[in-house]
């Protein structure tokens, strides 16, 4: 997705949860930055090239952040702590924008089981040519950069198919994530945010 739907996202969540906007900046921040030059060539940040075991790894990593700088001190640690949240959103927002999982006919949440990936997914990649992705055995389309030509899965603007759909689960998974982190986090923590 475009940055502006995963900023939204995030920001709509969080102050429903009634998060304050210091620790919802440093959650943008952390999800935005998956975005870098950097982070467009790592799969797992983005699920892309079929990478579906990587990003449900990295995000049980960022998870793992989360656990390790709530034990070192969540109050002094809690911009860190939003932003490696943030991070693994923009993780799984990507997921469903980029890969197949609307098209196979699934209405609700991967459960990110990297042992159990789903008979026939697949996602983009990002580069201009076509169908280069050999990831997890699988040929991947591209996200068609520069047009949406038929192999494009790209769910990432308004006008693709599928996109209010992709949006939609999005959001729902971001939510599911802030209650899990909400609740790590308690009242006395969350104090922080401002």
């Amino acid at each position: 997705m475009t940055l502006n739907y995963h900023r939204q996202m995030v920001r709509r969540v969080l102050r429903k949860l009634g998060v304050g906007d210091t620790c919802i900046e440093c959650a943008v921040a952390g999800n935005e930055g998956q975005d870098s030059p950097a982070g467009q060539t790592r799969t797992d940040f983005h699920f892309d090239g079929c990478d579906f075991s990587g990003g449900a790894r990295y995000i049980e990593e960022q998870w793992q952040e989360v656990d390790r700088l709530i034990e070192a001190g969540c109050k002094k640690n809690i911009c860190e702590i939003f932003e490696a949240w943030g991070r693994l959103t923009h993780a799984i927002q990507d997921f469903y924008a980029h890969s197949n999982w609307i098209e196979l006919g699934n209405d609700d949440l991967w459960d990110l089981d990297a042992e159990k990936i789903p008979e026939g997914l697949c996602s983009g990649i990002w580069v201009l040519s076509a169908f280069v992705c050999r990831i997890e055995g699988k040929q991947c389309p591209t996200h068609a950069v520069l047009d949406h030509d038929d192999n494009d899965i790209s769910k990432d603007e308004p006008g693709r198919p599928n996109f209010g759909r992709a949006v939609r689960l999005a959001y729902k998974h971001t939510r599911k994530f802030a209650g899990e982190l909400i609740d790590k986090l308690g009242d006395d923590c969350l104090v922080a945010c401002g």
